[in-house]
């Protein structure tokens, strides 16, 4: 049974099923596995066959806590936890590395049933065979009072957890630039004849008109924030007090006021901060005597990065510069 069940397993693992690989922060997983205990110097596990289950949590991509059951066919069961940490997260091929501890209770067949305690290290690797579904296998060293070397393969059931979004990053649109007409050139008017014996009339001067003024650039600065929060800090106060000089110089622009997030966090959790950190600066300009009917207020979340977060960190620079509120000057 177990060469037809290999042969199955290699079946599926040739088969050219769209995924997208990848290990997703929040999401648990179920392992059913079947396996084989060899080269090893210990009478109780040493060549038996196992199967079992293990449950794990993902709390990031990089680290998983799992917990498993297994069962040595006729000598033993073994329950244990076990930390893994996934060297490349991202990829369709997915190797780890893996450390524990346990609890066993054995019984040999010609020996009285004893419990220990037991550790554990091992390597091994998921391979996606669609978004949900990978082929899992791996070896480990189970030390007891002896070394056990388990071989194990089965499929690993991924449920929910975040899927990280790729945005490409957006160029902004250039600005219109305003090129002033040509100034008319003045009309010169035919000069009359003199009338005998009177004195000249001078030359009617041609009126020119005034020149049109070269377009000005208004630039708002951002504000940003402290992480997972939408008060305003004292320097965004100050930032803000130089743009409301500019909006009251300036009485016919109108503004939308977009907010913005990094990428720690969820997708629901972060539009609704971008939403606060956007109300906010609104009401804040609208105190300082920005009328309302010129002020946008909207929420963009984390979709919109101004720096691409290949690593989400708290204190990042790429994190610190996409916690922001920027201002978008609507063109009439």
């Amino acid at each position: 049974m177990r060469k037809y069940a290999l042969l199955a397993l290699l079946f599926l693992i040739a088969l050219p099923l769209p995924a997208r690989a990848e290990i997703r922060e929040g999401s648990f997983e179920i392992n059913p596995f079947i396996g084989y205990c060899t080269t090893a110097n210990s009478p109780v596990f040493c060549h038996k066959d196992i199967f079992g289950i293990r449950m794990g949590y993902n709390i990031t991509r990089h680290w998983e806590i799992e917990g498993a059951y297994n069962k040595v066919n006729s000598s033993a069961e073994l329950v244990g936890i076990d930390a893994l940490y996934h060297l490349t997260p991202d990829k369709r091929f997915v190797p780890f590395i893996l450390a524990g501890i346990g609890y066993g209770h054995i019984e040999p067949s010609r020996n009285p049933h004893y419990d220990t305690m037991m550790g554990d290290v091992g390597v091994g690797f998921k391979y996606f065979l669609t978004d949900n579904v990978a082929f899992r296998s791996e070896i480990r060293d189970v030390v007891t009072h002896s070394n056990n070397v388990i071989v194990s393969a089965g499929f690993t059931i991924a449920l929910g957890g975040k899927t990280r979004k790729m945005v490409a990053a957006t160029v902004p649109a250039a600005e219109p630039v305003i090129t002033p007409k040509p100034e008319p050139k003045p009309e010169i008017k035919p000069q009359p004849k003199p009338e005998p014996k009177s004195e000249a009339k001078p030359l009617p001067v041609a009126a020119v008109p005034e020149a049109k003024p070269s377009p000005v650039r208004i630039v708002l600065e951002d504000v940003h924030f402290a992480n997972d929060k939408y008060s305003l800090t004292p320097e965004a106060k100050d930032i803000l007090q130089r743009n409301i000089l500019k909006l009251k110089e300036n009485s016919g622009l109108e503004l939308e006021i977009q907010g913005h997030t990094s990428a720690i966090g969820s997708d629901e959790h972060n539009m609704k901060l971008s939403v606060k950190r956007a109300a906010m600066v609104k009401d804040y300009l609208i105190k300082e005597g920005i009328a309302e009917n010129r002020l946008t207020a909207k929420g963009y979340g984390e979709s919109l990065p101004e720096v691409q977060e290949k690593k989400p960190k708290k204190e990042s620079v790429a994190a610190k510069t996409n916690r922001r509120v920027h201002f978008e000057i609507k063109i009439k």
